[in-house]
C-alpha cells in the first residue's frame, strides 16, 4: 500500500500541526505552561483539525480545507497552550537553588 503524496501531506497536517503550535507559542511567547497538560493538547487539537475537515463544507458555507489544516491545528494548539500557560516571574530562568542561597544569605557591606 502506497501512499499519494497528497494523502501524505494531508497527514502530515494533523502530525505536524501540534509542533507548528508548540514552535510557535515558544517563540512567541515568555510564557511558562503547565508540561502535564501538554501531550493531551498536542492530540486534542488534531481530533479538532480533523472534525472541522470533515464537517467544514457544513460549518463553513462550503468551503473544504486543503494543506491549510496545518494552519489551523498550530493555532489550536497556539490557544491551548496559552490557555494552560501561567505568567513568567523574572525569576524563572534562574536556577532555583542559585536563587535561594542568594535570597538567603545577608548582604555582605564592603
Amino acid at each position: 500500500m502506497c501512499l499519494s503524496s497528497r494523502e501524505l501531506f494531508k497527514a502530515a497536517g494533523y502530525t505536524y500541526g501540534p509542533l507548528l503550535g508548540l514552535f510557535a507559542f515558544g517563540i512567541l511567547t515568555k510564557k511558562h505552561i503547565k508540561d502535564q497538560y501538554v501531550w493531551i493538547i498536542a492530540l486534542v487539537a488534531p481530533l479538532v483539525s480533523y472534525f472541522m475537515n470533515l464537517y467544514s463544507e457544513l460549518l463553513f458555507s462550503g468551503y473544504k480545507f486543503g494543506f491549510e489544516i496545518l494552519i489551523v491545528n498550530g493555532i489550536l494548539t497556539f490557544i491551548g497552550l496559552f490557555l494552560i500557560s501561567r505568567k513568567t516571574n523574572e525569576t524563572d530562568h534562574l536556577d532555583p537553588l542559585f536563587y535561594k542561597t542568594k535570597k538567603a544569605s545577608p548582604k555582605s557591606h564592603e
